[in-house]
């Protein structure tokens, strides 16, 4: 009897001894909450800077033909040139450039994020950017050619091809994935949709002058051609974020933006009398522009 009482009393105390133990393993299997939760929305506003390359084809020429008579020119000598010479008068001018422009620009973006267990963030996020006013410019020489029937003599010709090209403000939308460095940093990758406003602007101007027929004797012309729009492309690029506090982020990030061509142009022919002046019969301008655009920019969000 003594050995049963003395065996019950020895099991009772093993069990008490063990039910800690077995508490403190069931607390430890318990998953541990993360301390840091990126899912939620986000509001941010930003500044950054951005460099525009623009791959320009330019063309504009006018072509003069068959001007009789005197046509706004004052003849001092006729000498041996008869007064109803034909002559014709064609000025051209091209450029294949690459032209670049950096500036900075303002931002504000509003998204959206959502945490994939312990390591991943993906998300959507939304932007506009203002106040780029990005512009570059190029000048080329064209070249003159003059033809007077009956008429040899030296000609001064001269003849300037302005092109321009100007980026105002843009928008974007993507997607972005991210992996968690730590529970506060977040290295990603974004790429969308963005469109951007541009203008282009061609101008020829040009002509010949002379003293050895007339006084004074210049003919000038101007062909120009300009458009603008909004010009539709893609982005990609990386950055990373991090939490300064539980509702305050801030973020570097860079962005390589490709658009659509920017193609127009402009024509005007006609078969007018000349009269007592100097008349173009054909004037054309086209231009095609094929803008990139490299930015880097800073945003400080609010996370709700």
């Amino acid at each position: 009897m003594k050995t049963s009482k003395l065996f019950a009393t020895a099991c009772f105390a093993l069990c008490a001894s063990a039910a800690p133990l077995f508490a403190a393993d069931l607390v430890a299997e318990e998953p541990v909450a993360p301390v840091v939760d990126w899912t939620g929305f986000h509001l941010g506003a930003g500044v950054g800077g951005n460099f525009m390359l623009a791959d320009i084809d330019a063309y504009a020429n006018a072509n003069h033909v068959e001007c009789e008579g005197i046509c706004g020119i004052e003849v001092v000598a006729l000498r041996e040139i008869p007064i109803g010479a034909l002559y014709s008068l064609f000025v051209e001018g091209e450029d294949h450039s690459d032209l670049g422009d950096a500036g900075l620009f303002g931002t504000v973006e509003a998204g959206f994020d959502f945490q994939l267990g312990s390591n991943f963030v993906l998300g959507i996020v939304g932007n506009f950017d203002f106040g780029q006013g990005l512009k570059a410019k190029s000048e080329t020489e064209g070249t003159v050619d003059v033809d007077f029937e009956g008429i040899r003599g030296d000609f001064s010709t001269f003849t300037d091809l302005d092109v321009a090209i100007k980026m105002d403000d843009s928008w974007g939308i993507g997607g972005r994935l991210g992996f968690l460095a730590s529970e506060s940093t977040l290295i990603y990758g974004i790429g969308g949709y963005t469109q951007a406003k541009f203008k282009a602007r061609a101008k020829l101007d040009g002509g010949w002058e002379s003293n050895l027929i007339c006084i004074d004797c210049v003919t000038e012309l101007d062909v120009s051609a300009s458009d603008r729009d909004w010009l539709a492309g893609f982005f990609v690029g990386g950055g990373i974020e991090t939490l300064l506090t539980e509702h305050l982020s801030l973020k570097g990030e860079y962005r390589y933006s490709n658009y659509e061509s920017l193609s127009f142009k402009h024509e005007d022919s006609s078969s007018g009398e000349c009269g007592n002046r100097t008349c173009f019969d054909d004037e054309f301008a086209a231009v095609k522009v094929d803008p990139v655009v490299h930015s880097v920019r800073a945003v400080l969000s609010w996370r709700f």
